[in-house]
């Protein structure tokens, strides 16, 4: 144990630090709007409520939810044994995503030898960005906190050890039994996630010495077969009907989302890959095959158009990261007492030390370039570490926590109750009670969500009439409305707003009593009118 320790300090620091982050920020992440984080809080809040028949948990129909995972299954089942609140499991699950995360990059590294390599492939991972995604299996340093709560995150992990138990699958059996059973949890966990690990798993066969070839190919196979048998009978929703329907293509298949993946996030990672190539390693040859093989899928998805692999590149991140890391430690780009000998070699432009030093110096600068903004992010965003940096210089936080204001505005509403509000604000609502109208992402198995978005974008436009209003309220079964005047328009929360419907208001938040609202939409519109024209008639208003 002193000898693992004694080797490997370095990487135990910085899985450390990064664990310690998640754990010391993650509690901050109900600041952040839109974040995924609450539609799998709120997937958990369902389960709690109800194990199996938790019906959807954005609409208040009995669709079921590709959200209910083997993940969210596992938390919900701590929340009800436990007593810990959904949001205190999810905490909890991120940091233990991310030590997943930090094992599982040190065990595939060892598996081939270059575990010395594994303080710096954690340094790259987290810092080689064009920016922080705040996407699907993103592991950049200012998503973590809030991202390692995503069962892309647990599912990312556990990739990370089913790759290692095939390479130790000689022959078949347990281990392979084992991946099998590691491989159908990711791909119900996150279906895209899942797809990557088999790409993996293709990628370690096609690189096996030619002698074990016939035994990896037929492994594959039945992790193949066990996968799909694993998927076939989890319970909570059908994975067969899931890979059939192809629903909103339009809006799962997210053309910009690609581009950003392959030209802003993912370029300094494909800049210093190219000094990677010059690394001659088994891992590394891997590793470049599979950042080729991704990439070229990629744009194949461009033709396609299909969603599945438009997502691939994010998780292949890995596959630059891995051999860029080796290359930094190979070069000891992070050790600063190498520095003074490679300036000195650009400076003097010594023939033999000149060509290394500039590729270092090029590998450093963009490194460097791409972690800095993510740290200046990390330091002033209030659902990062702003709230412990703030007070020490005088500053304020500015953190807002919607859920606790959420808690307390919707305390009295009943669990399945609907609640319409705008998308933004709706996104959040789930999570503490109550279904909405629209969502700002789509559930694959519920219709008609296009029309619930039009339905919800007219409840508050200004121009919208009452009669259309309550229309959209009985067609949803609305039983409460809440305005974020911090979100809508000031004239638009002038118009909506009734005093009489009024039942509870926090913060920026107010919270009406939909039937309360609706009776009084005649006697407001008769006194508006009586403003407008006091002199002359009034017609009768039909709601």
């Amino acid at each position: 144990m002193k000898r693992f320790v004694r080797d490997n300090l370095a990487f135990l620091t910085v899985g450390a630090l990064l664990v310690a982050y998640v754990a010391l920020c993650t509690r901050w992440r109900d600041g952040k709007l839109g974040a995924d984080a609450w539609e799998h809080h709120r997937t958990i809040v369902a389960l709690v409520d109800d194990l199996w028949h938790p019906g959807n948990p954005t609409y208040a129909t009995d669709d079921t939810s590709i959200r209910f995972s083997p993940y969210s299954v596992t938390l919900a089942l701590i929340c009800r044994e436990i007593g810990w609140t959904p949001y205190d499991v999810l905490s909890g699950a991120a940091v233990f995503n991310t030590l997943l995360l930090v094992a599982g990059v040190w065990c595939l590294l060892h598996e081939f030898g270059e575990e010395a390599s594994a303080a710096a492939v954690l340094v790259v991972m987290v810092g080689l960005y064009g920016e922080a995604p705040g996407y699907a299996n993103s592991y950049a340093l200012a998503d973590l906190p809030w991202h390692q709560v995503n069962p892309s995150a647990f599912a990312f992990g556990i990739t990370l050890f089913a790759w290692v138990l095939f390479l130790r699958a000689g022959r078949t059996g347990p281990g392979v039994l084992a991946v099998s059973v590691l491989v159908g949890v990711a791909m119900l966990d996150h279906g895209m996630t899942g797809q990557f690990t088999l790409l993996g798993l293709l990628l370690f066969v096609l690189s096996v010495p030619s002698q074990r070839g016939f035994r990896a190919v037929l492994n594959l196979m039945l992790v193949a077969a066990g996968t799909a048998a694993v998927c076939v009978v989890w319970p909570w929703y059908s994975f067969l009907h899931a890979a059939r329907l192809r629903p909103d293509n339009d809006y799962w298949f997210n053309p910009y989302i690609l581009r950003s993946m392959l030209t802003v996030w993912a370029w300094p990672a494909y800049l210093c890959g190219l000094a990677a190539l010059s690394v001659r390693r088994p891992l590394v040859r891997t590793c470049i095959l599979g950042a080729v093989v991704s990439f070229t899928i990629a744009v194949v998805a461009f033709v396609l158009r299909s969603p599945t692999l438009a997502r691939l590149p994010m998780p292949a991140m890995i596959f630059l990261h891995i051999p860029i890391g080796i290359f930094c430690c190979e070069h000891t780009l992070f050790r600063p007492s190498t520095w003074p000998r490679r300036l000195r070699a650009l400076l003097k432009a010594e023939d033999s030390a000149l060509y290394p030093a500039i590729v270092s110096m090029m590998v450093a600068l963009i490194y460097w370039g791409s972690l800095a903004p993510q740290l200046i992010q990390v330091a002033t965003t209030p659902f990062l570490a702003r709230p412990y940096l703030a007070p020490l210089v005088g500053k304020s936080t500015k953190l807002v926590r919607y859920r606790a204001l959420l808690d307390e505005l919707l305390s009295r509403i009943g669990q399945h109750d609907v609640v319409l509000s705008d998308r933004e604000t709706s996104w959040m609502i789930p999570s503490s009670r109550g279904r909405i109208v629209a969502a700002l992402h789509l559930e694959f198995f519920v219709k008609g969500q296009a029309e619930r978005a039009a339905d919800l974008e007219d409840f508050f436009n200004e121009a919208t009439s009452d009669n259309r209003r309550l229309e959209i309220l009985r067609k949803y079964h609305v039983r409460w409305i809440v305005l974020n005047s911090a979100k809508l328009p000031p004239r638009v929360v002038e118009t909506l707003m009734v005093p009489a419907g009024v039942v509870a208001s926090v913060d920026t938040l107010t919270l009406l009593d939909a039937e309360v609202w609706a009776r009084h939409l005649p006697s407001r519109a008769a006194s508006d009118k009586a403003t407008a024209n006091p002199s002359g008639p009034q017609p009768a208003i039909v709601p």
